[in-house]
């Protein structure tokens, strides 16, 4: 017999591992979600209101894989818990993740956990189960986009901290996406069992750094016994505020029952003090337990039932966050945290309706072409339709595709969020981003790198469209019947930081490489690939070292592309430094079969001028091309048709993707289209219809060539410049070595912003620094050489400069 399908393992697993081996609370999830899995089969029967949508998202190593395999282990999904270290992971399933240890896509997974019941329920045997569906990010910068696409169709998220790190650069990154898209979180203190763990400095860093979102608000604290482990935190137990009550664990990480605290617990006065401070911050967002607290005058006299609810309520505002803690990797609080998923994130039925606008069922809204890197990012607003509110009660199919993945055997994956109507297989889709129908062959419902079919998705969930030839990231999806159709808001790609050319050993496979690089920009829209105008080479960019790293490698491991590929440089921009107006007639002959000697004299006038913007943090722009970042565009054309503008507009974004220095992308501009029109004919016969020439209506190609033409000449105009990527670092070195660094960093024409010790310990110091990318492309061999292997370093891109060189 040849391997059992994930599922039917997990079905048959009570038969061939005996339940009687478990402990009481884990024979009861297996239970429970055995019964779940019996009574939901399809991936859109659950109820809206048990429907959990929501991902773990961190910093690099600060155990969010770990986290995401001891919660399907808890929950009866694996058997057994799976390693980062070792590569035994559910969700770090590609070879590349299993060999780096890292999480490089984010995977979904769907389980099951029981409801929490309230603390006044006798009623033990009848709790429900809800539906999760996971997904676990990426912590690493290179692979932020993953993170921004995930967000994008999330309910809810966990973030995990570091318990000896605190708050780190990529967290804080993950924090303000999460702030971008009003995603409901709370926050897992996780490696508490390690030595310098601090939960004080954790919430110390949380209310410094991750800023526009509700405060912390305490919910368990840890209980330390040093003589247990003298060379780590001596985590022994977790101590549960709201109910005043002590969770402990086996040795082999099970759960044991929750045990009240006795009056001559040492830990017990610190507890009431937090609960106090938990109600006092409670009864600011919330009446019912302000009111509790003036009735009985005693924070210990509030009910537990009351508090989990206003946590719930302020989580879903966004006037507090709950803060867990525990130790992942010794199974340790993992358990307390899927509670809070269930508790305090919200359900698809909690969240507000999504924004969308009708479009014109004749007119596609973006066009895609094999170099292109995804998507366009639209707005629904940039569309000029009307505007409407997609509620997850409404009748009519709409949906996103928020992911694409390749598979050799079966062809695109498109992973779909649901947000009305349902999802139903074998039927037709209006893609309304490109205005192209699209077959549904199979739904699925997704297990990592597993796969369960269903015959519909219904809305709130995400799932698996199996079959779609031309849907893209950030694409809308309607019934092919829709009236009118919808198109939601798109995602925003990345700008590319480093690229690199590949050269194809022959010609027959210079056809293999061009489609392996179609599959991987259908795949990740943040790599792009064009071709170089002077030399022909395929340049292929992305957004870090190891990105590109893991670039060249899926093409030589997964695609057998047999290309040379160069070296890593850096992605260049151009922009400008002064304004400028062109004004001019464009004249163009006409192709017409009916007339002979034709042409066309369209008057443009453009003006362009410097945003300044490049000396500042970037910023995720919203654009018609992926190759356009932080430039504006105005069409100031009243009397154009609608038609004429759109084209006017990619004409715009068209030119803007080469500049006139070295063909490299424009950043950092303001454009204004002002005139537009037929400035007169000339013709050596007369028109059939005996029209004038003045009667004659400009057409959108005639339109689009004209703003080309004078964008191009515009920019040249304008002083044009050289840009170059700045990175903030951050290098965390021992304070004997910090001379070292700093000499180092000086000769990279770095701004210093500050040297500092580090919170969790004096014999370190922090450095952070502004620093131009091309002076720290492989900088991990110099910091290891300044500081003995000891010093480690953090990068993220806040902008562009003009470069002194280039």
């Amino acid at each position: 017999m040849g391997t059992r399908p994930l599922l039917l393992q997990v079905l048959l697993r009570p038969i061939s591992a005996p339940i009687a081996a478990l402990s009481p609370h884990r024979r009861f999830i297996h239970a429970s979600v055995l019964s779940y899995r019996h009574q939901q089969p399809n991936a859109g029967d659950a109820p809206l209101d048990a429907i959990r949508n929501f991902g773990i998202c961190a910093h690099v190593d600060a155990g969010k894989t770990t986290t995401t395999e001891r919660m399907l282990y808890l929950a009866g999904f694996t058997s057994r818990l799976g390693n980062v270290d070792e590569g035994s992971t559910v969700t770090d399933f590609l070879p590349q993740e299993r060999e780096r240890g890292i999480t490089i896509q984010s995977a979904a997974i769907t389980f099951g956990w029981p409801m929490p019941m309230a603390s006044t329920s006798t009623k033990a045997n009848t709790r429900s189960a809800a539906k999760l569906n996971l997904i676990d990010t990426p912590g690493h910068i290179d692979f932020n986009f993953e993170v921004e696409r995930s967000l994008r169709v999330l309910d809810g998220a966990v973030v995990v901290l570091d318990g000896v790190a605190g708050v780190e650069a990529q967290t804080a990154t993950v924090w303000r996406q999460a702030n971008a898209y009003r995603v409901p979180r709370f926050v897992f203190v996780n490696k508490m069992d390690r030595a310098g763990a601090s939960l004080d400095r954790a919430v110390r860093g949380m209310q410094q750094k991750l800023t526009g979102w509700g405060s912390p608000l305490i919910t368990q604290l840890p209980y330390m016994d040093e003589a247990v482990s003298p060379h780590a935190s001596g985590l022994v137990g977790i101590v549960n505020v709201i109910d005043l009550a002590m969770l402990t664990w086996l040795p082999d990480g099970q759960p044991c029952a929750p045990v009240p605290l006795a009056n001559d617990h040492p830990i017990l006065d610190a507890a009431r003090t937090a609960r106090a401070e938990l109600v006092d911050a409670l009864a600011e967002h919330s009446d019912p337990v302000l009111d509790a607290l003036l009735t009985s005058e005693d924070p210990m006299a509030v009910s537990s039932d009351l508090l989990h609810t206003a946590l719930r309520e302020c989580t879903l505002a966004g006037t507090g966050t709950p803060v867990l803690l525990g130790a992942a990797f010794r199974n340790l609080g993992v358990q307390p945290v899927l509670d809070a998923v269930v508790r305090y994130l919200p359900s698809p039925a909690d969240r507000p309706p999504v924004r969308a606008v009708t479009v014109s069922p004749h007119v596609a809204t973006t066009s895609h072409g094999v170099h292109k890197g995804g998507s366009a990012a639209v707005t629904v607003s940039a569309r000029g339709g009307k505007e409407v509110a997609v509620r997850v009660e409404d009748q009519h199919l709409c949906a996103l595709a928020f992911k694409v993945v390749f598979d050799a055997k079966r062809g695109y994956l498109t992973y779909v969020r649901v947000y009305s109507g349902v999802l139903l297989a074998k039927h037709t889709l209006l893609n309304t981003s490109t205005h192209t129908k699209e077959r549904v062959n199979k739904l699925l419902t997704m297990y990592a790198a597993d796969t369960e079919e269903t015959d519909h998705i219904s809305a709130g969930n995400i799932g698996v469209i199996l079959g779609l030839k031309h849907t893209r990231t950030g694409d809308t999806l309607c019934s092919s019947t829709a009236t009118p159709p919808l198109l939601l808001d798109g995602l925003a790609i990345p700008a590319p930081v480093f690229t690199c050319a590949i050269e194809p050993a022959s010609a027959s496979a210079a056809k293999d490489l061009d489609d392996a690089l179609q599959h991987l920009v259908r795949e990740d829209p943040s790599v792009s690939v064009r071709e170089d105008p002077e030399t022909g080479q395929v340049l292929v960019a992305g957004q870090g070292e190891l990105h590109m790293e893991i670039i060249r490698d899926r093409l030589v491991r997964e695609h057998k592309v047999d290309a040379a590929i160069g070296d890593v440089a850096i992605a260049y921009r151009e922009t400008v430094t002064e304004p400028a107006d062109f004004d001019d007639v464009y004249v163009r002959a006409s192709h017409s079969t009916t007339s002979t000697g034709a042409t066309t004299a369209v008057r443009v006038a453009v003006h362009v001028e410097p945003t300044g913007r490049h000396e500042h943090r970037a910023e995720l722009i919203v654009s018609t091309d992926s190759a356009v970042v932080h430039s504006a565009v105005t069409i100031d054309l009243p009397d154009a048709s609608p038609d004429v503008r759109h084209f006017a507009e990619e004409a715009v974004h068209s030119a803007l993707a080469a500049g006139p220095l070295r063909g490299m992308p424009v950043t950092g501009v303001n454009v204004r289209v002002s005139t537009l029109s037929i400035a007169g004919t000339s013709t050596e016969s007369s028109d059939a219809s005996g029209k004038s020439p003045a009667a004659l209506l400009l057409s959108p190609s005639a339109a689009a060539a004209a703003v080309h033409w004078a964008v191009a000449r515009a920019l040249r105009a304008a002083e044009p410049a050289m840009v170059e990527p700045v990175m903030h670092l951050t290098v965390r070195t021992p304070t004997n070595r910090v001379g070292d660094i700093l000499r180092d960093l000086h000769r990279r024409d770095t701004r210093i912003s500050q040297v500092m010790a580090a919170e969790d310990d004096p014999q370190w110091q922090v450095v952070d620094a502004e620093v131009p990318l091309a002076q720290v492309v492989g900088y991990s061999s110099a910091v290891r050489s300044h500081s003995g292997g000891a010093a480690t370093f953090t990068m993220e891109m806040v902008g562009y400069r003009i470069g002194s060189e280039h």
